[in-house]
């Protein structure tokens, strides 16, 4: 780790998140100028790290990622010396730190592999319709980044078809069984982490990328029935994160611990529902836990709103807006008077948490 480096926890969703910016920017602004040196030497650096961690299992003598520090926290370091927790290579890619900045329990992350394959093929193609038709572009990446264009759709595919696919199993394997029947080891839930070695961890932590945020992500539709079953598993008291209070109820985490709901989740439940009465009870949480500074918190007590952690959350605020945005151009009588909706309507564009969940992968 270099003196640049804040933090050197390896979550695979910040590399996902990444190339997202880079597609909705080339998407909505419709201009290359994003496309530089820089640029392609990231996407290269991001694809091999994602392709390293496919094939490595944790076990070898010189693992490519460790991870070890002094800490009271169990979540704030990994186990093994470093390593984190073995995996047995299928495809998925390993990610030791979870959204949230956790350690993870399992080694393959479900929610950061289901967003680096729906980015991976955004990626595919950007490079396909927004690159190789341009020569100047890619004489740019040849003599600035020393990256091949043809080459790097290769690695492109290479990683996506071993992620994807992987997904795809898996997800097969869930249908199997019945979405009803929740005594059985899946019970048409997806789990939150896998090892490969059939070892299933069943939760979801309200940090996005998450269970619950898999429309929002552009890989899973909300009409989808293992998203349904899990949604319904998630919102429930058989998640062990699903916190219910007198003041409010939501998905929190390990990382504030029992009893904080995170407004993150509840934002993203409002986004991925077609429920009216649904949002609506989303919507009044939200606006009384910020009662205090007008500004969505990372977590709030569910027995007391007033106690809560960060006054300001940039994320949780910026998700939001994009609720608000979503709920103008879909559902406007939730959020804007009558009489003024058309013109509200009119200034803005279907934000990209809306626009996913309709181009979703599933």
């Amino acid at each position: 780790m270099t003196p640049a480096v804040y933090e050197g926890k390896y979550e695979i969703d910040s590399l996902a998140a990444f190339l997202k910016l880079s597609y909705w920017y080339w998407r909505y602004s419709g201009t290359s100028e994003i496309f530089t040196p820089e640029w392609f030497g990231g996407v290269y650096a991001a694809l091999n790290t994602m392709r390293t961690m496919q094939v490595d299992d944790g076990q070898s003598r010189d693992p490519p990622y460790l991870f070890q520090r002094e800490t009271t926290v169990a979540t704030d370091t990994l186990m093994m010396n470093g390593r984190g927790p073995p995996a047995h290579p299928n495809g998925l890619s390993r990610s030791l730190f979870r959204p949230s900045d956790d350690g993870v329990t399992e080694p393959y992350n479900i929610p950061g592999n289901a967003m680096a394959c729906t980015e991976l093929n955004h990626l595919r193609t950007m490079l396909i319709e927004g690159i190789m038709p341009d020569s100047s572009i890619q004489m740019k990446a040849i003599t600035g980044a020393n990256v091949d264009i043809s080459t790097l759709l290769s690695l492109v595919d290479v990683v996506a078809d071993g992620i994807c696919k992987a997904l795809d199993s898996l997800i097969e394997d869930v249908t199997e069984n019945d979405l009803d029947d929740h005594s059985s080891v899946h019970g048409g839930v997806l789990p939150y982490e896998i090892d490969g070695y059939d070892s299933y961890y069943f939760m979801d932590d309200a940090n996005v990328p998450s269970l619950l945020s898999l429309p929002v992500l552009g890989y899973l539709s909300p009409s989808h029935p293992i998203y349904k079953s899990t949604r319904n598993y998630v919102l429930s008291q058989r998640n062990p994160f699903y916190f219910s209070g007198t003041e409010g109820e939501g998905v929190g985490g390990p990382h504030e611990g029992y009893g904080y709901a995170w407004p993150m989740a509840i934002i993203t439940r409002a986004m991925t529902s077609d429920n009216d009465e649904e949002i609506t009870s989303c919507l009044d949480m939200l606006v009384r836990s910020a009662e205090d500074t007008g500004f969505m918190h990372e977590a709030f007590n569910v027995d007391n709103m007033k106690d809560y952690t960060r006054s300001w959350f940039a994320w949780a605020n910026g998700l939001f807006g994009e609720l608000v945005l979503q709920l103008v151009t879909e559902r406007p009588h939730l959020v804007v008077r009558p009489d003024a909706i058309e013109e509200a309507q009119s200034l803005v564009n279907p934000p990209v948490c809306s626009v996913a969940q309709k181009e979703t992968l599933i």
